[in-house]
């Protein structure tokens, strides 16, 4: 039981500085013309990997076998970006959005080990 737990904490400090790290360059891009366009779609990645690491690191998955899991499903990674996006055209609305889309994560997330 404990090392899962140290092993999830270890996952969570490394993710949360990678997001730091790639939000601080992201939040530099965004004030460049162009660049901006490309900073605002990774957040919006960044957002949707993030709704959908709750269902990852229930299962105990590590960060390379969350990197895996993205890139193989990269398609539903990039319909919960565009929806999060659309989410951004009413101010407020995301606040009310995310935990919905934290439990559709959940719902439509598949282990490896399940059959479909």
């Amino acid at each position: 039981m404990w090392k899962q737990t140290f092993k999830m904490f270890r996952v969570s400090v490394v993710k949360t500085l990678m997001f730091l790290g790639l939000g601080g360059v992201l939040l530099l891009f965004s004030f460049l013309p162009v660049l901006n366009i490309f900073a605002y779609t990774a957040a919006l990645f960044l957002v949707a990997f993030d709704c959908m690491d709750y269902s990852l690191e229930a299962v105990g998955y590590g960060l390379g076998q969350r990197m895996r899991y993205m890139f193989r499903e990269w398609s539903q990674w990039t319909g919960m970006a565009a929806g999060l996006a659309l989410t951004l055209l009413l101010p407020g609305s995301t606040l009310l959005v995310i935990p919905g889309a934290v439990v559709g994560a959940a719902l439509i997330f598949k282990p490896e080990n399940q059959k479909p």
